[in-house]
């Protein structure tokens, strides 16, 4: 009896082992494969082979595809999976210790009728045999999701990264698991053991962002539901805790930002280094972040916090009360500083700092830094009249108003009726 059982399970392996890797060799099945959903997915692969049951190994691994609002592509030298089959039944799909080997990534958005790409789409990657298209805005039929699990994933060897325009390299490796729902369902990240050493990332192409790095530690986002918070709203989701050391040999991309800003000269070299920790969209205890540079005409970092706290470094921010763009800028204003594109980053960035030393420049001369620096960042974020209506109110308490120490903790006096009944704005 045994050696009956042993003998079906060889020649069990053996037939499979002929069948399956003979499939993998054939052309046809590939086509089969893409004949599925080639409208919203694709793979492709050069070699492939299997040693046992549903695990397999493959080289010149390639596959793109695309949601509603998005486009990808991937593709790895070399790469091995296992795979679970009887949970596809009910469009679940359990992969295990999938490996891969130098990776290139590219993503690039669907164009939503609302937005203006044109300043930008010249920098998106290319994507093997999709065209951009624009994004589906038709409300989802009601069909159950595909979900899914891929554990212990891991990537090593030499990387590359296409994002919107952002392109960068990076060699080292990383690990981590994931849950993904299609049709905008749930979704998970948790990636940890990163130990990357960077190469030049640049965004449009040519204007360097950091010429080199290191960067270790974890990162991810909390299980979230991708149809209730798209955008900026994923953000308070994400998770980081790494170690940075970047070399900025470079602030010229600083400059892609910033051009025509009249005599502002940005150059000069630097590092960025140090813990950085963001839990729930916020900055975490234990974060310690050193930034060194020469030859600053302007203090950069002001800029990238002003464009932080007004929309969370989102190029396409909307508020409800109309205001967009990287630096959250009114229609009136942006007409004022010659705006033509709120969403533009370069205009964006441009009329946001304009405003700033314009706001800087209208307060009393008596008033000194830093407090004249917070009082100009104040009145960036709730307007110069309500500015002036809390150093009216300020001074009729008894402090003073040139002070932010006395105006920032009567900031939410502002909002009760008693007070602001009496107040011009």
């Amino acid at each position: 009896m045994i050696k009956r059982v042993a003998y079906f399970v060889v020649v069990a392996e053996l037939v499979y082992l002929l069948v399956i890797n003979a499939a993998l060799q054939l052309p046809l099945t590939q086509t089969l494969v893409n004949k599925i959903r080639p409208e919203k997915f694709r793979v492709s692969w050069e070699s492939a082979w299997s040693f046992y049951p549903f695990r397999v190994h493959a080289r010149g691994i390639a596959a793109n595809g695309q949601s509603r609002t998005q486009q990808w592509e991937v593709y790895a030298d070399a790469g091995s999976g296992s795979i679970t089959l009887l949970p596809l039944v009910l469009k679940h799909v359990y992969l295990s210790d999938v490996e891969a080997e130098n990776v290139d990534y590219r993503q690039r958005p669907r164009l939503k009728p609302d937005r203006d790409y044109s300043k930008r789409i010249a920098y998106f990657p290319p994507i093997t045999g999709r065209d951009i298209v624009p994004a589906e805005t038709q409300p989802l039929k009601k069909k159950r999701p595909w979900k899914v699990h891929i554990s212990n994933m891991k990537a090593r060897g030499d990387h590359r990264f296409w994002i919107f325009n952002l392109k960068g390299s990076g060699s080292g490796s990383a690990s981590g698991d994931m849950y993904i729902e299609t049709r905008q369902g749930n979704f998970w990240l948790d990636v940890e053991n990163v130990a990357l050493n960077l190469g030049p990332a640049y965004l449009n192409e040519n204007a360097e962002i950091y010429s080199g790095g290191t960067v270790s530690g974890d990162l991810g986002f909390a299980p979230l539901n991708r149809r209730e918070n798209r955008g900026r709203r994923m953000l308070p989701y994400g998770y980081l805790d790494a170690q940075l050391d970047l070399d900025v040999d470079s602030f010229d991309f600083i400059k892609v930002f910033t051009a025509g800003l009249g005599d502002l000269d940005i150059s000069g070299a630097g590092e960025v280094s140090g813990r950085v920790a963001i839990r729930d969209g916020h900055v975490r205890a234990g974060t310690q972040l050193k930034a060194t540079a020469a030859n600053l005409g302007m203090d950069w970092r002001l800029l990238a916090a002003i464009a932080y706290q007004e929309s969370q470094w989102d190029p396409d921010a909307v508020s409800a009360t109309g205001v967009r763009g990287l630096m959250m800028l009114t229609r009136q204003t942006a007409r004022q500083l010659g705006i033509d594109d709120r969403v533009d980053i370069q205009q964006s960035v441009e009329g946001g700092a304009r405003y700033f030393l314009d706001l800087y420049d209208r307060l009393p001369g008596r008033i000194t830094d830093p407090d004249r620096v917070w009082l100009a960042l104040a009145a960036y974020n709730m307007g110069m009249g309500h500015l002036e209506d809390l150093r009216v109110l300020t001074q009729r308490q008894g402090g003073n108003p040139d002070l932010w120490q006395d105006l920032e903790p009567r900031l939410d006096l502002l909002s009760q009726e008693r007070y602001f009944r009496d107040l011009r704005y």
